[in-house]
């Protein structure tokens, strides 16, 4: 068996993986969703491949893979990426921390400044205890169109002291208009993305300040408003200001049971807060 890192360019190493995740999570995968996700992300490095699995002849039998996402805070660009679409087969028992620890070991080699994830609740601990995350903050709200209501007293959500994505034109049409065709609404001071199930629910998959800065949480009603009259809309968050300023206009707390955890692979920044939203993960 071999550590390979891959780049999902051969038909064999599809197929090969499709036919892991089939056996891991006993489900299809199409093709087209890993392509998306691995290899026509903007934001990949020239010569870097998001896949690391173990190989034997032409057969997977575990994977691991990231992906790279450019982060800012006061102007400046953090290296960051997300960690994601683990599967381990039968015949690779016990080989997670093997190919985990080799991804590791390039994303620094590759000069990466962290990476994060949402495990579950079990997965979390292993992560923690034997690679050195972190686990932070992070709220699953929700909301019913009927409870959202005036904040008397309007709360300022601000990111020039935070880590948040950086929002490039050519990611946010990977992001929302390619694969997974998201919807947008706009106002003066906000644009929204959104994806919408069964014109029942939403998840709202990123709010975006115009000003790149600050917007409030009255900004934010008028957009909210904007949307479509869908029963339940759903956000994530990892930012305390923003989780305060939600709850303040009708949003609730709803079960998860993921965690959120990050591992700092160079000094820079690392004292300060990461504001991630639905976006920035790949459910």
């Amino acid at each position: 068996m071999k550590i390979l890192d891959i780049s999902l360019s051969d038909k064999e190493e599809l197929s090969s993986l499709i036919s892991l995740y089939k056996e891991v999570f006993k489900k299809e995968l199409e093709p087209e969703e890993l392509l998306w996700r691995y290899k026509e992300n903007p934001e990949i490095g020239v010569g870097f491949h998001t896949n690391t699995v173990i190989r034997s002849e032409n057969n997977i039998l575990a994977h691991t893979a990231v992906t790279p996402k450019n982060f800012e805070i006061s102007k400046h660009t953090i290296k960051g990426c997300l960690s994601g679409g683990s599967m381990v087969g039968k015949k690779a028992h016990g080989a997670f921390p093997i190919i985990f620890d080799h991804m590791i070991k390039r994303l620094k080699d590759n000069k990466f400044d962290f990476v994060y994830a949402f495990p579950n609740e079990q997965s979390a601990p292993f992560l923690i205890k034997y690679f050195g995350f972190n686990e932070s903050f992070m709220a699953y709200l929700t909301l019913r169109h009927d409870d959202l209501k005036e904040n008397l007293n309007p709360y300022e959500i601000c990111f020039q002291n935070k880590i948040r994505k950086k929002q490039s034109k050519y990611y946010i049409n990977w992001r929302f208009n390619s694969f997974q065709k998201s919807q947008s609404i706009e106002t003066d001071t906000l644009k929204i993305f959104y994806k919408s199930y069964n014109n029942i629910e939403c998840d709202i998959l990123s709010i975006v300040p115009k000003n790149e800065i600050n917007y409030s949480s009255d900004n934010l009603i008028q957009a909210l408003l904007k949307i479509p009259k869908f029963k339940k809309y759903n956000y994530l968050t990892t930012d305390k200001t923003k989780y305060k300023a939600l709850k303040s206009i009708g949003f609730k707390e709803g079960s998860i049971k993921n965690k959120f955890v990050y591992l700092w692979l160079s000094d820079k920044f690392k004292d300060k807060d990461i504001a991630l939203e639905m976006c920035d993960n790949d459910w």
